[in-house]
């Protein structure tokens, strides 16, 4: 999941290459809009998403669409799922800002 979408957002040169630092920590989008989520990236066309791996979690929670098992296609996703699970409280739909700060909590 991360990795696919830290690979979309690199701009391509006029060569058609794309180069890639990967840095693994959680994060958020703040575009020039200032919407949580929603960013502009040199060299992309339109808006992009970060990060998408929360936002997508922010998805399932919203919808009671959650699946807490271990994907073996998506272990990436599936732990991620786990842990930020941990720490919100029963029945607790957070907002994006929300679900950032409690995948940082599981670094802590």
């Amino acid at each position: 999941t991360g990795f696919g979408a830290g690979m979309a957002h690199a701009p391509v040169d006029n060569n058609g290459k794309e180069r890639y630092v990967f840095w693994a920590m959680p994060h958020i989008a703040y575009g020039i809009q200032h919407i949580a989520g929603k960013v502009f990236r040199s060299g992309r066309d339109g808006p992009s998403n970060a990060c998408g791996a929360l936002i997508a979690l922010k998805g399932e929670i919203t919808n009671a669409k959650l699946s807490v098992g271990l994907d073996p296609s998506d272990t990436e996703m599936s732990l991620l799922r786990q842990q930020v699970l941990g720490k919100l409280e029963y029945g607790q739909v957070p907002n994006l800002v929300g679900i950032t700060y409690a995948s940082h909590d599981c670094i802590l």
